[in-house]
């Protein structure tokens, strides 16, 4: 693929990205600072989330990953991947996960 056809794969994945994160994030929208340098801002913005997109043949997820750590802020880390022809992936690291989970048992707990 070419260098122009893969941004723009790119940049229709951040923005589908942002759009299904609306549905929880209202603000979700496609990190502006992404066309300057990739590292001044995430590949969506307006979640309390850092969130790397990966749309394409073969994404590398690993390397999404180091990349998102290497750039984020205080946010924790999530990558949203989606290989051609396939549905969308979330990846995240154990404690984040784990975290999640323990936040939703406790909810869960309060509402007895």
């Amino acid at each position: 693929m070419s260098g122009k056809r893969s941004r723009n794969k790119g940049a229709r994945g951040e923005r589908v990205t942002a759009e299904f994160l609306r549905e929880v994030y209202p603000n979700a929208r496609r990190g502006v600072g992404q066309t300057q340098s990739g590292t001044n801002s995430a590949d969506v913005e307006g979640t309390p989330w850092w969130v790397e997109v990966k749309f394409g043949k073969q994404p590398n997820i690993r390397a999404a990953m180091a990349q998102a750590k290497d750039a984020c802020d205080e946010r924790r880390c999530l990558v949203i991947s989606k290989r051609d022809r396939e549905n969308m992936l979330v990846t995240m690291e154990i404690d984040t996960f784990l975290a999640i989970i323990d936040g939703y048992e406790k909810w869960l707990r309060s509402e007895e």
